[in-house]
């Protein structure tokens, strides 16, 4: 069953049962964080990553979208999804931030700018929006 639909730069991205499609594509939630051998954690790259910034902020303005599954771990823990990144010049040096949306009061909030190292400490509970089949590089 449908639940919300809504246009996306010429797509349409549908919340059907518990499921978000754009278009036809399936989106599912990965985790943003890549942890190698040694255990040092980066930020993960995804190719065929569809899932921009217009999506993340159609998701963000508009909670129907959102799959239940997406909300919160099974621990009840809020899941982290990526928003959106920069980099700003600061007096101390370079500044890489994050800023994830998080699900709480029956609505998605937004993170303050973080480090980026602080975005990787988060581990598995810190997650990109990736096209179904998405695989990291």
């Amino acid at each position: 069953m449908t639940i919300a639909t809504y246009g996306v730069n010429g797509s349409v991205l549908t919340r059907k049962d518990d499921a978000l499609f754009l278009g036809d594509v399936k989106l599912v939630l990965r985790s943003a964080i890549d942890e190698d051998h040694e255990g040092d954690r980066t930020m993960n790259r995804w190719d065929g990553l569809v899932a921009g910034d217009d999506v993340v902020e159609c998701i963000f303005l508009h909670p129907e979208l959102t799959p239940e599954c997406w909300k919160v771990e099974d621990g009840g823990e809020p899941r982290r999804i990526f928003h959106s990144q920069g980099h700003t010049e600061t007096e101390s040096g370079p500044f890489d931030w994050v800023v994830y949306m998080f699900w709480s009061g029956g609505k998605w909030n937004l993170s303050e700018p973080i480090c980026e190292f602080e975005w990787e400490d988060f581990g598995a509970n810190a997650y990109d929006i990736v096209p179904e089949g998405a695989v990291g590089r």
